[in-house]
């Protein structure tokens, strides 16, 4: 995978940090999203701060994108972002954010709770988001298990049906497979999880990841969805109108957090 070009890091904070501000007025949060990209920058850790920079990024443009469609979801997602009291809380409220920036780009009428996330027209659809990092201390380093560990646990909660949708942002655990050179034919992410899929009581799983184009300068987000042969009629409509299948592809693909950007 090649690398972006040079993003100054104090530039770049300087600006998302104030465009955050304007949605979080204040720093009465318990977990403080720029202190984790400044904490990553203090240690050294290059490669986790530029990707927790564009994390942060790509978090402020889906808060601002429902504050803008649906103030509701917003104030929601607001009160939990003061809530996060750990870099867990956080990195799964940013997929909230995220399915909640895609919702209403649907403009189908959608509810944000809790257990499931997110019900859709009324609970013909729901929907479950989740994130997943890699366990640094296992000596093979095939995070591939940290996936479907995340997705099997979630798969013993009630709401797991063949009408619930799980959402999961993948992205630190793709980074940290492509730095130990894991993302190969031998390694078939895809196929991995398509097999771990079949077994699940979901209807179906949209793995995201972040990723930054070096020929656009584009930041973005991509998924692959995997459905379960389970899959409810009226899940699988609403995938193929909103989240259909097919290959995008991203030039000079960089994933936030690998090795070797700069």
């Amino acid at each position: 995978m090649n690398r972006p070009q040079s993003i100054p890091y104090k530039y770049a904070l300087i600006d998302v940090t104030g465009r955050y501000r304007t949605i979080v007025p204040n720093e009465r949060e318990e977990f403080d999203p720029i202190a984790l990209v400044q904490g990553h920058w203090l240690r050294g850790e290059l490669d986790l701060c530029k990707g927790e920079l564009y994390q942060l990024q790509l978090f402020v443009k889906d808060l601002n994108d429902v504050r803008n469609a649906r103030s509701d979801v917003f104030e929601l997602l607001k009160a939990k972002v003061y809530q996060c009291r750990t870099a867990d809380n956080y990195f799964g409220l940013r997929m909230e954010a995220k399915m909640a920036a895609e919702l209403v780009k649907t403009k189908l009428p959608f509810d944000y709770r809790d257990r499931p996330d997110f019900s859709v027209q009324g609970g013909t659809v729901n929907i479950a988001c989740s994130s997943v990092w890699p366990d640094i201390s296992d000596p093979v380093r095939d995070y591939r298990n940290r996936i479907a560990s995340k997705i099997e646990k979630k798969g013993r909660l009630g709401y797991a049906k063949p009408n619930t949708l799980l959402a999961i942002d993948s992205t630190i655990v793709t980074a940290a497979m492509a730095n130990h050179g894991l993302l190969d034919e031998k390694t078939d992410l895809n196929q991995f999880l398509a097999n771990v899929i079949d077994r699940m009581a979901y209807g179906a799983v949209l793995s995201y990841n972040t990723v930054y184009s070096g020929a656009t300068g584009m930041l973005m987000s991509v998924y692959s969805r995997f459905d379960s042969p389970r899959m409810d009629a009226a899940l699988l409509i609403f995938l193929d109108t909103y989240f259909p299948l097919g290959d995008l592809t991203v030039y000079e693909p960089f994933v936030p957090g690998q090795s070797g950007g700069t």
